[in-house]
């Protein structure tokens, strides 16, 4: 099968594993200015505390970008779960809807087949139909003269 399968638990599991990588990066990145003592004359302990600014401001960087991938995972999540749920909806709404129109199905035919053996064949019911409609249209007639 071409494409691939989400598993919503899973896409939440994962982003909580970056989350407590991004936690590790930002510990790096604080203890990277947390080292003591002196290197030295000149200017090495500026040059050093240099390159450990440059390094943390990318750990912090880094971090952030963690911290995006591990909230659209989440949202991607939710909106998988959102859709297999309007998926799943629709899916029993057709196979309801289809359900009731089988039944219908099988009260028209059963309908037809006892007016069948009421009055016959088609002609005939359709002649009877004719005739009630017409019935129908005389006593309307009488009612609205009685109501004049």
């Amino acid at each position: 099968m071409d494409g691939y399968f989400v598993n919503p638990e899973n896409l939440v599991a994962r982003s909580g594993e970056l989350e407590a990588v991004a936690g590790e990066v930002r510990g790096a990145a604080a203890s990277m200015g947390a080292w003591g003592g002196n290197l030295g004359p000149g200017d090495l302990n500026a040059a050093v505390q240099e390159v450990c600014d440059d390094w943390r401001d990318g750990l912090d960087k880094m971090c952030d970008k963690i911290e995006t991938v591990s909230h659209n995972a989440k949202r991607a999540a939710s909106n998988y779960s959102c859709i297999e749920d309007q998926a799943a909806d629709a899916m029993r709404e057709f196979a309801e809807k289809r359900t009731a129109e089988q039944q219908l199905d099988v009260l028209r035919g059963a309908a037809a087949l006892q007016l069948a053996q009421r009055y016959g064949p088609e002609e005939k019911l359709a002649e009877r139909v004719e005739q009630q409609e017409t019935q129908g249209r005389h006593n309307e007639a009488r009612l609205k003269n009685m109501r004049d």
